[in-house]
């Protein structure tokens, strides 16, 4: 959705003043340039924002809403400036006040925000359906508004400066805050265009988020959901810069960014996964000497799983098998334990339908100390919208159904 900024922080303040006049002095606009604004916005959602009145404008209920919901955009594009200023030369800042909440616009804030995060100006040309004129003027207009560097030229490939990563990342987020603005006066008139982006970690993809999504379809069925399959880190950067609402998945302790906030919602433990008739599952007791000699198939060292993995045999046997094959699709890993005799150190319930179908079995089930909590991640200072809070109220729902399955099982010591 192309939002016109400045129109928008103008609808804000006429809430705020009462005034057209007295907006246009505040945002630096002509009045009939708002007056425009305000009448184009309420005639292609159907929505009322103001009553005309003698004493003034005054806001309606959907209008305060609205705006508050441009404050909340505005302000992060106000801690833009500040980071700005910031860098800036003492000469330099009075001529220059606020370059991001009142001269920039979406396409050059959109421009930059492609360029940090692709590093390159084909693929972020690509990304966003422009030329690569187009998004080069669009970034030079911003650097010379702000007067400050964004990118550097690295050969073929850009370099974004600190100050651009923190600039998209505010930016990001005040952007999806004027989209939550447009989807929430959009349904004022029943024109529903709500739309959800799930970050989901492997454990969440095997039952919980296709669970939930089912739900939430039924309840919503106009709601286009979006689901990201990436790692964790593109995730989390993708939640803090405001491509993603939330993430669903195991957490992370201690918390990875003062500005996300993690939510509990069961514990969940690892166990040790082989296909039926593996060797393993041929001995009476286990032996984890015998078990280190196979192949296994474990998240990248990044991962919390790979820890407890190393960690478990650290313990066990004072060393971590040798063989190994780094994979975090369940997909992947299900095909490569099929296909040989490998072992995996997962959670069960990521392949529970091949386990309940008999061709795969856990040679070792929920061992103990390698219980993760499973929840999710969401920016702290992050409001959702009525559709978005009624996804993680239909989330907390399916796990409360499944808290009891997930947990009666109690941890087998293998020691």
């Amino acid at each position: 959705m192309h939002v016109n900024i400045r129109h928008f922080a103008a609808i804000s303040a006429v809430a705020r003043e009462r005034s057209v006049q007295r907006a246009a002095e505040c945002v630096h606009l002509a009045q009939p340039t708002i007056s425009q604004a305000i009448l184009k916005i309420e005639q292609t959602l159907a929505v009322q924002l103001f009553h005309r009145t003698g004493s003034g404008m005054l806001p309606t209920n959907a209008c305060l809403e609205f705006a508050e919901r441009i404050d909340r955009g505005m302000a992060f594009l106000a801690r833009a400036d500040a980071a700005i200023a910031g860098r800036r030369l003492p000469d330099q800042s009075a001529s220059h006040d606020a370059p991001i909440s009142n001269r920039a616009t979406y396409s050059q804030l959109q421009a930059l925000m492609a360029v940090v995060k692709f590093s390159s100006y084909t693929a972020a040309a690509a990304s966003i359906g422009v030329k690569i004129p187009t998004l080069h003027k669009a970034v030079k207009e911003l650097e010379e508004t702000a007067q400050v560097e964004l990118l550097k030229r690295r050969g073929r490939s850009v370099e974004p400066t600190e100050l651009a990563r923190t600039i998209s990342q505010h930016a990001g987020v005040a952007l999806a805050e004027f989209s939550y603005a447009h989807e929430e006066l959009s349904e004022l008139s029943g024109d529903r265009i709500n739309q959800l982006a799930i970050g989901s970690l492997p454990l969440g993809r095997s039952f919980l988020i296709p669970r939930a999504i089912d739900v939430m379809l039924a309840r919503e069925p106009s709601v286009r959901i979006s689901l990201d399959n990436a790692s964790y880190v593109e995730q989390l950067a993708a939640l803090r810069n405001g491509d993603l609402d939330m993430i669903f998945g195991a957490l992370r302790y201690p918390c990875p960014s003062n500005d996300v906030l993690q939510e509990a919602l069961f514990t969940d433990s690892l166990s040790i996964l082989a296909r039926t008739g593996h060797p393993a599952l041929c001995r009476a007791e286990l032996d984890l000497e015998f078990l280190a000699g196979f192949p296994w198939i474990v998240p990248p060292k990044s991962i919390p799983t790979r820890v407890h993995f190393e960690n478990f045999f650290l313990g066990k046997i004072g060393r971590v098998p040798s063989s190994i094959i780094e994979c975090s699709s369940p997909v992947a890993v299900r095909e490569m334990l099929l296909g040989a005799d490998r072992l995996s150190f997962m959670s069960k319930r990521q392949l529970s339908r091949e386990i309940a179908e008999g061709r795969l079995m856990a040679v070792v089930e929920d061992i103990a100390g390698t219980e993760r909590e499973i929840g999710l991640t969401t920016r702290k200072d992050w409001k959702p919208t009525r559709v978005r809070a009624a996804f993680i109220d239909i989330l907390r729902e399916v796990a409360r159904e499944n808290y009891q399955v997930i947990n009666q099982v109690v941890p087998v010591d293998t020691a």
